[in-house]
C-alpha cells in the first residue's frame, strides 16, 4: 500500500488530527472541528480500503467516496477560514494538500471509470482491439493494474462508427 496517493492522505490524516487539537483545546470549537477530522481522515481510510478491492468496481467505487471525502473536508476548511478558528496562512497551506489529493484522486478515478468502455481483459490477451457491446470500437488503450491481480484495459479514445446512409 505504498501509493504516492495513499501517503500523501496519510500525512494530511495526520495533519487534520493535529488541526482537530488545535481547534478544540485552543479554540474550543467542537461542532466544525468534528466535521473536519471525520472527512479528512476517511479520505486515507477509503484509500486503504480501494487497494484492498475485491474488484475493478470495488476500487473506483472506495476511490469515488475517498474524492468526496476530500472536497468535503476542503469545505469544512474554508467554513473554518471564513469563520476565524484558523488564520489564513495555515489555512492555505492545508487547504492546498488537499487540493493535490483531491486533483490525484480524481485523475486515478477518470482512468478506472474510462474502463466501462472496455471490458476485463487478462495480460495475457492485452493488447488488442476491443468492442464494447454498443460497437464502440477502443482507438488507444492502457493497461491498469486496478490490484488483486486484475488488470483493466482502459479506454483513452473511442471511436463510434459512422451511421450507414442506406438503411
Amino acid at each position: 500500500m505504498n501509493s504516492l496517493v495513499y501517503e500523501k492522505a496519510y500525512k494530511f490524516a495526520i495533519r487534520i488530527v493535529k488541526a482537530y487539537k488545535y481547534l478544540t483545546q485552543d479554540k474550543k470549537e467542537f461542532i466544525l472541528s468534528k466535521q473536519l477530522i471525520r472527512s479528512g481522515t476517511s479520505i486515507g481510510a477509503n484509500i486503504a480500503e480501494a487497494n484492498g478491492g475485491i474488484s475493478a468496481a470495488d476500487f473506483s467505487a472506495k476511490i469515488s467516496i475517498a474524492y468526496k471525502e476530500c472536497l468535503e473536508t476542503k469545505y469544512w476548511l474554508s467554513l473554518l477560514k471564513d469563520t476565524e478558528y484558523i488564520e489564513e496562512k495555515a489555512f492555505n497551506s492545508i487547504y492546498t494538500y488537499a487540493a493535490e489529493i483531491g486533483k490525484m484522486l480524481f485523475s486515478i478515478l477518470k482512468k478506472t471509470r474510462r474502463a466501462k468502455f472496455a471490458r476485463e481483459v487478462t495480460s495475457q490477451e492485452y493488447p488488442r482491439k476491443l468492442q464494447d457491446f454498443d460497437g464502440i470500437e477502443v482507438v488507444e488503450c492502457d493497461e491498469v493494474d486496478v490490484g488483486v491481480n486484475q488488470s483493466v484495459i482502459v479506454a483513452n479514445s473511442v471511436r463510434k462508427p459512422e451511421p450507414n446512409p442506406g438503411l
